[in-house]
């Protein structure tokens, strides 16, 4: 096994299960013990945990794919052929009782969020006026309530 040291980069080859920890992963390693280092993520460093020794190289290897990044040439979750996707998921996640999880899973990926209750506040004139709509994100409520006041 490669000796390592504190403060010394390294890479993950063996995914952790975290989005931060993938295989390819650069981590400073900030304490050490026989069996296991204590690394941060070099991107962000309040990204920190315990990976077993055997999980590092000193050697640069390939990076995986990050959770939630659209592989070249791949379909963004984003896209609009696939809004009926993401509103089947969200009916289904409210049915079944997943709501938290799926907000989760979508938070992740950079899908659109379940439709919620935004409100939007405009003034016209002398007048303030609260709408409140159903819309995936503020920015898409906002859109709305623009459309429906065009002057």
């Amino acid at each position: 096994m490669a000796k390592f040291a504190v403060d010394q980069i390294v890479y993950v080859i063996e995914d952790s299960g975290d989005e931060w920890f993938i295989a390819g992963s650069e981590v400073k390693i900030t304490r050490l013990d026989n069996t296991e280092a204590y690394v941060m993520s070099t991107e962000d460093e309040t990204q920190t945990r315990w990976i077993y020794l055997n999980r590092l190289s000193s050697d640069k290897v390939a990076a995986s794919r990050r959770l939630g990044t659209v592989p070249e040439g791949a379909i963004s979750p984003t896209d609009p052929g696939l809004a009926w996707f993401w509103d089947d998921a969200a009916k289904l996640a409210d049915i079944k009782g997943y709501c938290s999880t799926y907000d989760e899973i979508v938070k992740r990926l950079g899908a659109p969020a379940r439709p919620q209750d935004f409100a939007v506040y405009r003034t016209i004139g002398a007048v303030s006026i609260t709408l409140t709509l159903k819309a995936r994100s503020q920015e898409e409520a906002d859109k709305q309530a623009d459309a429906l006041l065009v002057k």
